[in-house]
């Protein structure tokens, strides 16, 4: 299983992140954000700059945004892209 163990950076939708075994990747949400509707929760928040850059790494090795939104780490994993 693939945790997250590091948000490295936050960038405009980007997410710069380190998993277990210290590789690093980048996660552009963009696409992810895009698969919802427009009119759905997760994509009315994560869409919000200043509420996407409030993301955590929680204690399960994945992101969580306000206790509110979070997505499995093998999902953000292979969503990733290899730096």
């Amino acid at each position: 299983m693939k945790l997250i163990t590091k948000i490295d950076k936050v960038d405009l939708f980007s997410i710069f992140l380190t998993f277990n075994g210290s590789e690093q990747r980048v996660l552009n949400l963009n696409d992810i954000i895009n698969q919802f509707s427009p009119d759905s929760f997760v994509y009315k928040k994560l869409s919000d700059q200043n509420y996407f850059t409030s993301v955590k790494l929680d204690s399960y090795g994945t992101l969580i945004w306000n206790n509110e939104i979070d997505f499995c780490p093998d999902t953000l994993y292979n969503y990733s892209k290899k730096i």
